[in-house]
């Protein structure tokens, strides 16, 4: 998770502008975007009703339910609520728990299952697994 914390910001860093990252919803379609390249083996799911909620981004393997269903929450930094990178992580793991966002995944047969928040500020990303 760390190395994908640090490629992704690198990522971040090196190609988008800071104007193109007004909110949440430009963080999504970017990531949604690199996620594109792996949709020959995995079902690319964008906010779609699970549990008790939306959830934001899953993917799920198409031929092995015993490769990692990943489950994904993004969230922007509420500069106006003066939020840290570590509240608006808490909040993200914190809505994938009370929204039981990984049912969709064990209603679906998988059992590896990888959720995880991930925060954005600016150019910046922080990612926190659930444990």
């Amino acid at each position: 998770m760390k190395l994908f914390e640090k490629l992704f910001s690198y990522l971040l860093r090196d190609t988008v502008s800071y104007f193109d990252t007004r909110n949440e919803n430009s963080y999504h379609m970017f990531l949604l975007g690199i996620l594109v390249n792996l949709s020959a083996e995995y079902e690319i799911i964008s906010n779609t009703e699970a549990g008790y909620g939306r959830v934001d981004i899953v993917l799920l393997h198409k031929e092995n339910k015993t490769k990692p269903a990943i489950i994904m929450e993004l969230k922007e930094i509420d500069e106006f609520e003066e939020e840290t990178k570590d509240k608006a992580l808490e909040k993200a793991v914190e809505q994938i728990k009370q929204n039981d966002y990984i049912s969709l995944a064990k209603k679906r047969g998988y059992e590896n299952i990888l959720a995880f928040g991930l925060v954005f500020d600016g150019k910046r990303c922080w990612i926190k697994e659930i444990n």
